[in-house]
């Protein structure tokens, strides 16, 4: 692949200026919605990074298709929600356009969310056990302002 990054940048700008439907929006419905297999919108993530290093933009973790976080939740009824059916919250499998799930566990976490979680891990605490664990979680991510790992979820029960 091989183009002026000085076009790039200038494409990039007057597709958004424009407000035109961005590239890989179009072509991850065509792909994925209308279900066309000449579309690889799996392939979209990395020409995204190639573009947005040659034009020195970057691109929004929540951007729609090539974001890097637009499979990511933290919340509790959709964490709960994303584990029982992720077809829930999620319009197309994160697989589909080369991305992964990421489901996080801190201070928004409820209680059902939780426990699936845990027994997902091999744990099943009582409800006492697991009262406690969740302000034990909530209180450990609000101070460290980020989720916790599956270690320190198995921490917050002993």
């Amino acid at each position: 692949m091989r183009a002026e990054p000085s076009f790039l940048r200038e494409m990039a700008m007057l597709v958004e200026r424009a407000e035109w439907a961005r590239p890989e929006e179009i072509i991850g419905h065509i792909g994925l919605v209308r279900g066309d297999s000449r579309q690889h919108p799996d392939r979209l993530r990395p020409l995204a990074v190639f573009v947005a290093a040659r034009t020195k933009l970057d691109i929004d973790p929540r951007r729609p298709v090539v974001g890097t976080a637009i499979f990511t939740c933290e919340t509790g009824l959709h964490l709960q929600g994303l584990q029982e059916n992720p077809a829930t919250y999620e319009p197309y499998p994160p697989e589909s356009v080369g991305a992964e799930r990421r489901l996080l566990f801190g201070a928004k976490c409820g209680r059902k969310a939780l426990q699936q979680r845990l027994a997902g891990i091999g744990r099943y605490p009582d409800t006492d056990r697991l009262d406690h664990a969740i302000a034990v979680i909530r209180c450990r991510s609000r101070s460290l302002r980020a989720p916790l790992s599956d270690s320190d979820l198995n921490a917050a029960l002993s």
